[in-house]
């Protein structure tokens, strides 16, 4: 059950049966008012404050917490920011390259500034000013990204329970859209006059691209045996992507079908 206690005076009866408080030992030596409380685990847990009134909506909180079955251990989330950061970055099962982005976004822009913080004390207002700067010094792209670092890492702080809520997901919280022209189509007559400039063992290339809007990556990716004739179809089963000066093979675009129909496909 939930209690208040003085740390600064205890009650004495008296004689008359009336109760007087004195001064103990701790008498104006630290915080007064002592929230007591019973964790899910039976273990009496308590935090000190200066004044009765936070010590009670405290105590109360913690109780009512318990009874909800929503209770986090306010110890949890003293746990610093990059020590969850490095449990993130260790858990993506994501293909190379996006490991290659994340790190260093980490390392450049998120640790810096949030490496060395309880998890309890990361606020919805700061993220939002932190994203805006990124936006106004790097771009949309570098300060989506870091979002994206900092978001998945309170996540797993809040599956782990440490705290209770992710403060990324704030309403103050505005992420920066991905800034894009207006798209012109080129006409077919472009088209034709595009494919005929490469050299003719380049031309199947760009009449695929032209025809299905394969990306780059994917295109490059495209082998024969890719190539349905028959049923006039292609599979888009791997792609090329760059390991900082490499290149290497991976994993195609992930279609409802899994394939892309396109007049590319015929002799």
């Amino acid at each position: 059950m939930a209690y208040v206690k003085d740390q600064w005076t205890r009650g004495v009866k008296q004689a008359d049966g009336s109760t007087v408080r004195v001064r103990t030992s701790r008498w104006r030596h630290g915080k007064r008012w002592l929230a007591g409380w019973i964790d899910p685990e039976g273990r009496e847990r308590t935090k000190a404050f200066s004044t009765k009134a936070p010590a009670e909506r405290h105590a109360n909180a913690m109780e009512t917490d318990r009874e909800h079955g929503e209770y986090i251990d306010p110890e949890a989330g003293k746990v610093r920011f990059g020590e969850v950061a490095e449990r993130w970055l260790a858990s993506r099962v994501v293909d190379p390259a996006s490991v290659i982005r994340y790190e260093p976004s980490l390392r450049l822009h998120v640790d810096p500034v949030f490496g060395l913080r309880q998890l309890r004390t990361i606020k919805s207002s700061e993220i939002a000013a932190w994203i805006a700067d990124l936006d106004s010094r790097f771009g949309p792209s570098t300060a989506r990204t870091a979002y994206l670092v900092l978001h998945g890492t309170l996540e797993i702080a809040v599956d782990d329970e440490a705290i209770k809520k992710n403060p990324a997901k704030g309403r103050a919280v505005k992420v920066p859209a991905e800034k894009s022209g207006r798209t012109v189509a080129w006409s077919d007559d472009a088209v034709c006059r595009i494919v005929e400039g490469h050299a003719p063992e380049y031309r199947p290339i760009a009449s695929v691209g032209a025809a299905c809007g394969l990306r780059q990556g994917e295109l490059f990716g495209l082998a024969e045996e890719d190539i349905d004739f028959d049923e006039m179809v292609i599979h888009v089963r791997r792609q090329v992507k760059t390991l900082g000066r490499e290149f290497v093979f991976a994993c195609g675009r992930t279609t409802p079908n899994g394939r892309c129909r396109c007049p590319a496909g015929r002799r």
